[in-house]
């Protein structure tokens, strides 16, 4: 069977910015047009494209309530609070547990976990777990990868002393209130943070990254590093696009 091929025709513009690309970056011809295809015709963008650094990645506390969050946080490793990451079964939610729960760790936070029974418990923070959370004697409860849509479950721990981060990517269908301490969530209303593409474990990533910088862990950098590799791992098999900030952390 005989294919009929289109084949793009360049204007000697693009000719020429393909060759000035090339060369700027020591990259073969055929690599410069097919960055300027996709609208990377630019020097800085190029390199950040070819070759993503930590540095590259969008400031933390640009997300509406992760100062919020942060200092909640802070404030439950200077009381030493009882605190539990909320998680979900998949992939995404049960990296985003590990990562949470080891950048806490490593600031002397007493954290625990639960990761409710696909079959048995089903998706989302329930009221009655979060019940028994605050029987256990647990003051700040983290979600990640889920909790947004959670209003019953927020508003009894609104009313009942047990604080509810919730930390999420999943996009909400209303602009309303939600009774939770912080919502640390790209896709809510008014959030100015420009990754709408974040998985739940890479939101949960910001949220660490901030506690650890405002913190003045000592060994940030390292485990910033380490952690990425959860986030990566989290990015992927939540198929999320790989682009931008996305591609800096994969």
């Amino acid at each position: 069977m005989q294919k009929r091929w289109s084949i793009r025709k360049y204007d000697d513009e693009i000719r020429r910015k393909i060759c000035e690309l090339s060369k700027i970056l020591n990259i073969k011809p055929l690599t410069a047009a097919l960055l300027i295809n996709r609208g990377i015709d630019e020097e800085e963008k190029a390199k950040t494209f070819l070759c993503p650094k930590i540095d590259d990645l969008h400031d933390p506390f640009l997300m509406k309530d992760v100062d919020k969050a942060t200092a909640r946080i802070l404030e439950a490793v200077s009381r030493k609070e009882k605190v539990l990451i909320w998680g979900d079964y998949d992939v995404d939610g049960t990296t985003g547990t590990v990562l949470l729960r080891r950048a806490l760790r490593c600031l002397g936070l007493d954290v625990d976990f639960h990761i409710p029974h696909r079959v048995y418990e089903g998706y989302g923070i329930r009221r009655d777990r979060l019940e028994q959370i605050k029987k256990d004697g647990y003051t700040l409860v983290i979600s990640t990868d889920t909790g947004s849509t959670a209003l019953e479950a927020g508003q009894w721990a609104s009313e009942n002393g047990l604080d509810l981060i919730v930390t999420d990517h999943h996009k909400l269908d209303k602009d309303q209130e939600r009774p939770f301490f912080a919502l640390v969530n790209p896709n809510q209303h008014d959030c100015p943070y420009p990754n709408k593409h974040l998985a739940g474990v890479g939101v949960a990533f910001k949220v660490a990254q901030a506690v650890l910088s405002r913190a003045n862990y000592a060994q940030k950098s390292k485990v910033i590093s380490e952690l990425l590799e959860l986030t990566a791992l989290g990015t992927i098999a939540d198929i999320m696009e790989l682009a931008g900030e996305n591609r800096t952390i994969v």
